[in-house]
């Protein structure tokens, strides 16, 4: 997935920041600090998670290289002029950004919510993001709306969520003092989920796989960690060392199985939506995208193959319709679903239905041209003039 590329580039830098600063402590040698400055301005230029650093890489000295607090916050200063330069780049280029006024439910997921089921579903949204890390089934690549309902504040998994969450928390500043790895790794998962969850942060999406990526350092992390000490207690070591090691066997065959089933799913838009349209089948963009698939192929089929792929694609159009009344995008392809069966009337009110809510679509006077043809045609052949 070309999107998530920013993603990958990321993670990358920002581990090879903590790689060559690390190295730079342990050797002095002034061109690794200058590699880690480089990393760090490559990581901000793949995307802005990297700001996490500023808590992140002083608390990693004072949790590994026994750092006091002041050493380890005196540690980062050399990163704030990349950081500087970094945000005199972006204000000379990016405009300031208002006040978030799209009325776009695809665009801004909770413009039908109140206040509180805003608040109430993006903490219980938090909580899928440990679920998927933990059992990562079922997936998909679209939660927009509506394959997250709203929730408010009665609802269970709103409160389960703010347990969890708090827990984490709470153990996390209990086990500074103890300069717990396990600090780390909660640190590491949660800065990085703050930038994602829409609680601080409105990043015009309910969630996305790909957006918890970062926070599975931390995760991982805190796996490998009780993996370890658990397989430690074991007695004797050998068999400790063999249960750990069956254990992670069986872990990467199922993740291994599940992955090369979900890249097949990847092939192409077509096969990506249709298998997902399993997992959030009120996602109003997964449908209309299954339907334009349909659209598609039906040019490829028999008569009574071409009609049957028309007709399930309506029926998604209709369903996605009946959620997001406003989707310019589902009633134009269901005018052209219309218009490829004949039905040139409802084609028609379809387009009728996109030009008053976006007149200046841009295929627009090319499908109503066609319809116009098509009208025009039949009133030749059936009176030998145009119309009656």
């Amino acid at each position: 997935n070309v999107k998530s590329r920013d993603e990958i580039m990321s993670l990358l830098f920002i581990c090879t920041t903590f790689i060559l600063d690390f190295q730079y402590r342990e050797h002095k040698k002034l061109w690794m600090l200058i590699a880690a400055m480089v990393s760090y301005a490559l990581a901000f230029l793949s995307k802005e998670y990297v700001i996490t650093l500023v808590i992140l890489l002083p608390l990693s000295h004072y949790i590994f290289n026994k750092y006091s607090i002041q050493k380890s916050l005196v540690s980062f200063a050399p990163y704030l002029i990349v950081i500087g330069a970094y945000w005199a780049l972006r204000h000379s280029i990016v405009a300031p950004q208002g006040e978030n006024s799209d009325t776009e439910v695809l665009n801004n997921p909770y413009v039908f919510a109140s206040a509180t089921e805003k608040l109430a579903t993006e903490i219980s949204t938090s909580l899928n993001y440990l679920k998927l890390l933990i059992f990562p089934h079922p997936l998909s690549a679209d939660y927009s709306y509506d394959s997250i309902p709203y929730k408010d504040f009665g609802n269970p998994l709103v409160w389960l969520s703010l347990i969890v969450h708090g827990g984490l928390f709470v153990a996390m500043i209990a086990l500074f003092k103890k300069r717990s790895v396990i600090c780390f790794a909660i640190a590491f998962y949660l800065l990085h989920l703050a930038l994602v969850c829409n609680i601080f942060f409105d990043i015009g999406a309910t969630m996305g796989e790909r957006l918890i990526y970062h926070s599975s350092v931390g995760f991982a992390i805190a796996v490998a960690y009780f993996l370890y000490k658990g397989a430690e207690r074991i007695r004797p070591a050998a068999l400790g060392q063999k249960s750990l090691a069956a254990f992670i066997g069986v872990v990467i065959v199922l993740a291994g199985i599940k992955t090369i089933a979900r890249n097949a799913d990847w092939k192409n838009d077509a096969t990506l939506f249709e298998a997902d349209i399993k997992t959030v089948p009120n996602s109003v963009l997964v449908c209309a995208n299954v339907a334009a698939s349909y659209i598609t192929i039906a040019d490829s089929k028999d008569e009574k193959g071409r009609k049957e792929y028309l007709d399930k694609a309506i029926d998604l159009l209709n369903h996605a319709l009946s959620i997001h009344p406003n989707m310019v995008a589902s009633y134009m392809n269901r005018g052209i679903a219309y218009y490829k069966l004949g039905d040139m009337d409802r084609a028609k009110a379809n387009l009728d239905s996109v030009k008053r809510r976006y007149p200046s679509y841009p295929t627009l006077p090319g499908i109503y041209r066609l319809i116009g043809d098509d009208y025009n045609h039949k009133g030749w052949d059936s009176y030998g003039k145009y119309g009656k």
